[in-house]
């Protein structure tokens, strides 16, 4: 097991296994301890099994007999930590198989985590969570057949457990009244603007990469006719072209160019990426603060819009998976070299994840009908991924590429990038902590670490790093 996930999973630069503490802290600070437990005995054997690091081999050691020790206090048995040991183990072992050199380790059991996490508040996500799964396993083709087939499934299952629970039925029929109250004129106006916003964006990056290949396809072929016409003047060693073409060829390895559409294309420039986060940011900076739960219903949405596309562009038919290809390459990362397109996927869920994420000490127990409209009360940490992703590291790409000379040790990140990241940061959230009512010197530290850990992190940066900064914010923040 170790070795084939170590041939299937995306190279790291470094031991990225300890990501898996991510999540138990992050349930350790939202006050679910027990779900942190259960999630920490499969993470830590996953170290034993997994890593061959000795520091790490004593700490998941140590972890691991305090939380026999800590069930061993409470006397009480259940077979949940069980079937979680089993989900994430099987779970992460699929995560690596069935999508190749997509994720690194540590990436696929932070995955794993947050299914098991989620799967365990929500049924419809449960559900969810199987069909992808299925569609996977057994390579479900995408064809007409199979969409009907799978909406039908999908349809039953939620039939029979309306059913057969009660407290199902009750939950999502306040669901649905809940869904009534988001249908006011401002929301329309919100979605209005966030579909021009998110269509003009995309317009933008795709007009701007075809006229730079058609520039550039037009550069390439007046060296072309240079080069004959130089060589029907003189000879030329072949041995200087096989030079040339084995650089490029390093070239195109380098950017990760493996594949036969990437060959071709060359990758989208940085800052037309980052067009995406600003505007991802705006998107969200105006969901959180006029309508977050029309925000979060549309990032489901958009979720599971982005991963049918994927499904679409991987199995469905030739003619349509040609067409795909063309519209998403654009929007590859360097890191998008396996089997799935991850980067826009997870850049929707480092700024979805805040505001999904359940902080205890801050939601109802009770649901009360004549009150189920009113906007709940957010902690601050729902901005996380906006300030980190949107407008840190976009800053500090943008700052660290042009200017940024001095690098942090053993990275090519640059100290005038980081900077520009936390000060820009920095200005966005004093007007938040005006709005919210705290002190804006509670986001210094989870600023901070945002910035420290974008400056050392060579994962998929635009999911962690949001994570490690809600885990950063204060619990309680004060005026």
């Amino acid at each position: 097991m170790d070795l084939l996930l170590r041939q299937k999973a995306r190279k790291s630069t470094c031991s990225d296994l300890l990501l898996g503490l991510l999540i138990p802290a992050l349930l350790l600070k939202t006050n679910e301890q027990e779900m942190a437990l259960d999630i920490v005995v499969p993470t830590s054997l996953l170290f034993i099994v997994m890593s061959r690091v000795r520091s790490v081999f004593v700490l998941s050691v140590g972890m691991y007999t305090c939380t026999i020790l800590a069930t061993l206090v409470e006397s009480v048995f259940t077979f949940r930590p069980i079937l979680i040991l089993g989900f994430i183990f099987c779970s992460t072992y699929n995560f690596i198989t069935l999508f190749p050199q997509t994720f690194t380790l540590g990436e696929a059991i932070i995955l794993s985590q947050l299914s098991t996490v989620f799967i365990q508040r929500s049924s419809v996500f449960c559900l969810a969570f199987i069909i992808f799964f299925l569609i996977e396993r057994y390579f479900i083709s995408c064809s007409l057949d199979s969409l009907v087939f799978l909406s039908c499934a999908f349809g039953t299952s939620v039939f029979f457990l309306c059913r057969l629970s009660p407290a199902f039925s009750l939950f999502y029929n306040l669901q649905g009244r809940r869904l009534m109250c988001y249908l006011s004129v401002k929301n329309c106006f919100l979605l209005l603007f966030w579909l021009i916003l998110f269509m003009g964006c995309v317009a933008f990056v795709w007009i701007s990469r075809h006229v730079a290949n058609d520039a550039r396809n037009i550069m390439h072929h007046d060296n072309d006719v240079n080069s004959k016409s130089v060589s029907h003047d003189s000879i030329i060693d072949p041995a200087i072209h096989s030079t040339e073409d084995a650089k490029q060829a390093a070239a195109n390895q380098s950017l990760g160019e493996t594949g036969p559409f990437h060959a071709v294309h060359k990758r989208t420039p940085f800052w037309m990426r980052k067009v995406f986060h600003f505007a991802a940011g705006l998107v969200y900076a105006t969901g959180i603060l006029w309508s977050p739960g029309v925000l979060s219903l549309a990032s489901v949405v958009l979720l599971v819009l982005f991963i049918t596309l994927e499904w679409i562009r991987r199995r469905g038919p030739k003619m349509v998976v040609r067409c795909l290809d063309g519209v998403l390459d654009p929007f590859r990362d360097e890191r998008d070299s396996g089997e799935l397109i991850f980067t826009p996927i997870a850049l929707l869920l480092g700024l979805s994840l805040p505001l999904w994420w359940p902080l205890c000490h801050m939601r109802d127990s009770t649901v009360e009908l004549d009150r189920i409209c009113e906007v709940p009360k957010l902690h601050p940490s729902v901005w996380s991924g906006v300030l980190s992703i949107a407008v840190g590291d976009s800053m500090a790409a943008l700052v660290g590429r042009a200017w940024g000379r001095l690098r942090w040790p053993g990275t090519h990140r640059t100290f005038l990038g980081s900077t520009a990241s936390f000060l820009s940061q920095l200005v966005v959230w004093i007007p938040i902590a005006r709005h919210e009512g705290i002190r804006w010197s509670s986001g210094l530290i989870p600023i901070f670490a945002g910035v420290l850990t974008e400056a050392y992190l060579e994962h998929i940066d635009n999911l962690i790093t949001p994570l490690i900064v809600m885990i950063a914010f204060p619990s309680s923040l004060s005026v």
